[in-house]
């Protein structure tokens, strides 16, 4: 049976530490290679960005994504499956950046195929 195209724009629901429900925008993009989260996702679900030392840029949309170096640990799960991957979102260094929350990149595509 053919699997139904993957939407690249949907709303989903993220967890912040205190456990309280968030929706948030994904965008799904198999040009971009990493996954990224929006600083104030970040705050609103108040996690807790590590450093990982280098910056990283992308480009979504005709648009530059920088990271000042700083990634989350987000655990995410495909379809229903029931099956957890921990993946890591580069923190977006504009604050006021509003095209997503989160952008699932190749990485996470390629792996929800497996």
């Amino acid at each position: 049976m053919k699997q139904p195209p993957i939407p690249s724009k949907q709303y989903v629901t993220m967890y912040s530490k205190s456990d309280v429900p968030h929706i948030v925008l994904a965008q799904l993009r198999s040009e971009v290679q990493e996954n990224w989260i929006s600083r104030r996702i970040v705050s609103r679900l108040e996690l807790e960005p590590y450093a990982e030392g280098t910056e990283k840029s992308a480009v979504f949309d005709g648009t530059p994504l920088r990271s000042a170096g700083k990634v989350v640990g987000l655990h995410c799960s495909s379809g229903g499956s029931g099956k957890l991957r921990h993946h890591k979102f580069h923190v977006i260094r504009n604050s006021s950046y509003d095209k997503f929350d989160l952008l699932l990149g190749a990485d996470i595509l390629f792996w929800e195929k497996t």
